[in-house]
């Protein structure tokens, strides 16, 4: 499913590094730091990620992690 996510998101590269740092484990807070984010900004990026991940997925099978 990564790879199905990371094509939808191809022509965007906060959400692909997003994904890169959740696939890594990072922390929210850590992921702000490293992208040089503000919450709101990364609150944002995640919010862009969600909705197409609910449109990829529509059964709802992904969470936060």
């Amino acid at each position: 499913r990564l790879d199905v996510i990371n094509e939808f998101f191809s022509d965007d590269p906060e959400v692909q590094l997003v994904i890169e740092g959740l696939a890594e484990g990072m922390t929210g807070p850590e992921m702000q730091e490293a992208l040089g984010l503000s919450k709101q900004s990364y609150d944002t990026v995640f919010r862009r990620m969600r909705r197409g991940a609910r449109r990829l997925f529509p059964e709802g099978s992904l969470s936060r992690a």
